[in-house]
């Protein structure tokens, strides 16, 4: 393990894992992909780049989007790090894990099943609540613009929704 301490690492988690010796690591602190739109394992420019969205809210920037089969993806490739952390971590180490709200079940899930018992959760709180995407004819219709405009922009920007933004004071 020495060989590793204050190193950079640069290799897929499972491959790396694997290497370690079993019950030879003291605590686990990982801020794992979310498996979410365009932000998993295969990210690339190119796809974020793509026009070719498949879902119905088309101009959402990518990891807002969601649909059921991101989580059921993410469980799958977290059960099997988390087998691996279970493995490498010594009795009585411990595993903190960083986690998008929206697949905290599908990260506990996984690492109930690879054996951990799940004692505890930390919550990054925020304040304030994050507001929902409103179309964009809400404020085309408010602009200055002539019924005709409108009309055309409104067009133009079907399916278009803002962006969730959180106003941090």
């Amino acid at each position: 393990m020495k060989k590793y301490i204050n190193k950079i690492i640069h290799d897929d988690a499972l491959n790396f894992l694997s290497k370690l010796k079993s019950n030879s690591t003291d605590i686990i602190l990982t801020d794992p992909p979310y498996f979410l739109d365009k932000m998993d394992n295969n990210w690339s420019a190119q796809k974020v780049k793509s026009p070719k969205k498949p879902y119905a809210i088309k101009h959402l920037p990518a990891g807002m989007k969601f649909n059921k089969e991101q989580g059921k993806e993410f469980y799958s490739w977290y059960l099997k790090i988390s087998e691996e952390f279970f493995r490498i971590l010594k009795p009585g180490g411990f595993f903190f894990s960083f986690s998008s709200p929206r697949l905290y079940h599908r990260m506990t899930c996984a690492m109930d099943d690879a054996g951990f018992e799940i004692r505890d959760c930390f919550i990054w709180l925020y304040t304030q609540n994050q507001p929902k995407a409103m179309s964009l004819h809400h404020f085309i219709n408010k602009m200055d613009k002539s019924k005709k405009e409108k009309e055309r922009l409104n067009k133009y920007f079907t399916g278009w929704k803002t962006p969730q933004v959180k106003i941090l004071l």
